[in-house]
């Protein structure tokens, strides 16, 4: 395969990262419940998610580039992971605070 072929494949994946990482980021700040963000995380992480659909992707990329995008993917799957985790720390955080409030 050209390099040309590769950078395209390359652009494409990186293009298709970051527009999940973006729109990902904007959705976990919307998150008001725990349950919204087990459903996200559903949706996101899981079989079916963008996520599972760019490792899907990375079985048609050329073998030189391949170790480079999978690293970016996993690191996209890392970074939203960790997000999704502080998220649902602030948000148990904040039930918990109110359910005391609501004691006294």
């Amino acid at each position: 395969m050209d390099k040309g072929t590769e950078s395209l494949f390359k652009q494409e994946l990186d293009n298709s990262i970051k527009t999940i990482r973006d729109s990902s980021k904007e959705e976990i700040q919307t998150l008001k419940t725990l349950q919204e963000t087990e459903e996200l995380k559903i949706s996101l992480l899981g079989k079916k998610g963008p996520i599972q659909g760019l490792m899907k992707q990375l079985k048609e990329v050329p073998k030189e580039i391949k170790p480079a995008l999978g690293k970016s993917i996993n690191d996209l799957k890392v970074e939203i992971e960790a997000t999704l985790a502080s998220k649902e720390e602030a948000l148990l955080a904040q039930e918990e605070k109110l359910r005391l409030c609501q004691e006294t």
